[in-house]
C-alpha cells in the first residue's frame, strides 16, 4: 500500500566507516519498498558504491557542496582525507550542511530521519518539522553500554576506563588498556564537543538502531535497552553481497587476484588497519618481522601514503618473496575477505572490518589502535572469535615474535582450531539473509 511506504532520510558522519553502513541500511529499507535519501557532501557521495539497479528508484544519494572551511585543506570531505590534528574541522564542515539539510527536509517531508552521533542539531530540527528521529549507531552495543549514560568528557577518570564499569551486571573483560587511551589522546579524535553531541543525539532520539546482531552480543543489546529505557533494534550486520564485485580496474589488482587464486584455501592472512590508522615506524617494523617469521602467506593493504610504504624494513619484500604481497591504496576489502584463499584477518578492530570478516568466516588476529577498537577486541576475544597480539598494557609495545606466534596460532596450530571452527560457525549464522532482513523489518514495523 502506498500509505505504508515510509519516506526516510539518513545522515551519516563524514567517514567511510559510517557512510557505508548507512548506505547498507538505506538499501535494506528500500528492499521493503520504502523511499530513502542519503545526504552527505558531493565528494563523499562520489566515493560510495553504486546503488543496485533494482533499488535505484528508491535510494537517492544527495550531495551538497562543502563550502570552504578555514584551515581545512581543499578536498578534505571525510576523515580519511583529513590529518588527525585537523579532524575537529570536519565538525565545522558537517555543521555547514545545516541549512541545505533543513531546506531538503522542508521540501521532502520525510516520516523519519536516521542520523549519526555527530548530528546534534538534527533532533531540534526534526521536532520543529514534526519528523521522528532515530539514532543509528555503527558501533557495537558493548561500546555504548561501556561509556554509560550522559557522562561529560571531564567526568571520565582514567580508572573509569581501564576497569570494567560497575553497571555491567555480568562477568566481562570490557575495559580499555592504558596505551589505547594514550593513542586516543594523541589522535585528538574526541573533544568535549564530541561527547556533548553524542550525549544529545542519544538522549533525543525516539529509538536506537544498532548495527549489531544478537548472535554476537545479545547480553549487551539487552543491557543497552535497559540503560537508556528506549527501544533498541539491532539491524544485523547488513548485507555486503552487492559489494563483493566492487574492485579496482587496474593491473596491480589483477596481479593480486592472480596471486590469491594461486594460494591454498584458507591459508592467507589479510592485513589491514583501515583508512585512518597511521602506524608508527616501530609498529610497521615489528608487524613486518612477525609476518616474515610466521610462515603464512599474507596480503597487506597499506594506506596510499608514501610515508607508510617507506616504513617497511629494508629488504622485507625480497625476504618474503612470493609468499607475501603489499598493496598500496584503496583495497576492496569485501572482495578480499570473501576470497577462498583468505583464512585470517590481522585487523585494527574497526567494527566495519570486524563485521565484514565475521560474515566471511575469517579468524581475527586483533591489533586495536584507537577509538572503540580496544573494546571490540575484548568482545571478539571473549566470544572466541579472535586472538589479540600480546602487548604491554602501559606503552603498547610488542615484538615481531609476538606477531608471528599469534598468526601461527590463529592460522595453523592445533590450539587455534576452536577459533577457526567458531569463525566458520559464525559465518553460517550470519549468512542467513532472511534473519538479517528480519531484524531490519522489526525496526521498520515500529517505524
Amino acid at each position: 500500500e502506498e500509505s505504508d511506504v515510509l519516506r526516510i532520510v539518513v545522515l551519516p558522519w563524514l567517514a567511510m566507516g559510517h557512510l557505508r553502513p548507512f548506505l547498507r541500511l538505506a538499501k535494506s529499507f528500500a528492499r521493503k519498498g520504502h523511499r530513502v535519501s542519503l545526504i552527505s557532501t558531493t565528494g563523499n557521495i562520489r566515493r560510495l558504491p553504486k546503488v543496485p539497479e533494482e533499488l535505484s528508484e528508491l535510494v537517492d544519494l544527495v550531495g551538497f557542496p562543502l563550502p570552504e572551511i578555514r584551515d581545512l585543506p581543499p578536498g578534505c570531505e571525510s576523515s580519511m582525507d583529513t590529518p588527525p590534528q585537523k579532524q575537529y574541522l570536519l565538525r565545522t564542515a558537517l555543521d555547514s550542511l545545516h541549512d541545505p539539510t533543513r531546506k531538503y527536509l522542508e521540501e521532502e517531508k520525510p516520516d523519519w530521519i536516521v542520523y549519526d552521533y555527530s548530528f546534534s542539531w538534527v533532533p531540534k530540527m526534526a521536532a520543529e518539522l514534526g519528523i521522528s528521529g532515530a539514532y543509528f549507531c555503527v558501533y557495537p552495543a558493548c561500546f555504548l553500554t561501556f561509556v554509560g549514560q550522559g557522562k561529560g568528557h571531564a567526568e571520565y577518570k582514567l580508572e573509569d576506563l581501564v576497569n570494567v564499569p560497575k553497571w555491567i551486571p555480568f562477568p566481562s573483560n570490557m575495559a580499555f588498556r592504558p596505551h589505547e587511551l594514550m593513542r586516543n589522546k594523541e589522535m585528538q579524535h574526541a573533544t568535549e564537543s564530541d561527547v556533548e553531541r553524542f550525549n544529545l543525539v542519544k538522549e533525543s532520539s525516539s529509538i536506537f538502531l544498532l548495527r549489531s546482531s544478537p548472535e554476537i552480543e545479545s547480553e549487551w543489546i539487552e543491557l543497552l535497552a535497559k540503560q537508556y529505557d528506549k527501544p533498541v533494534f539491532p539491524t544485523g550486520f547488513l548485507s555486503v553481497a552487492d559489494e563483493e564485485n566492487e574492485t579496482p580496474a587496474d593491473d596491480r589488482w589483477i596481479q593480486i587476484t592472480d596471486w590469491l587464486d594461486a594460494q591454498p584455501p584458507s591459508s592467507v592472512v589479510y592485513v589491514s588497519f583501515g583508512s585512518e590508522v597511521v602506524l608508527t615506524r616501530k609498529e610497521v617494523h615489528e608487524i613486518s618481522i612477525g609476518l616474515e617469521r610466521s610462515g603464512s602467506p599474507f596480503l597487506w593493504a597499506l594506506l596510499d601514503r608514501s610515508d607508510q610504504l617507506e616504513l617497511l624494513p629494508e629488504g622485507f619484500l625480497q625476504n618474503v618473496g612470493d609468499r607475501g604481497r603489499v598493496y598500496s591504496g584503496w583495497a576492496p576489502q569485501v572482495a578480499i575477505l570473501s576470497h577462498p584463499s583468505v583464512g585470517g584477518f590481522l585487523t585494527h578492530c574497526g567494527w566495519n572490518s570486524v563485521t565484514e570478516a565475521l560474515g566471511c568466516g575469517r579468524v581475527l588476529i586483533l591489533f586495536p589502535v584507537m577509538n572503540d577498537q580496544g573494546l571490540i577486541a575484548r568482545l571478539m576475544d571473549s566470544k572466541g572469535l579472535g586472538i589479540e597480539i600480546p602487548r604491554d598494557h602501559m606503552d603498547g609495545s610488542f615484538s615481531g615474535d609476538d606477531v608471528a606466534e599469534t598468526v601461527r596460532f590463529a592460522m595453523v596450530e592445533e590450539g587455534g582450531g576452536k577459533l577457526r571452527e567458531n569463525a566458520r560457525k559464525m559465518k553460517e549464522l550470519l549468512e542467513d539473509k532472511e534473519k538479517s532482513q528480519h531484524y531490519v523489518d522489526k525496526a521498520l514495523e515500529y517505524m
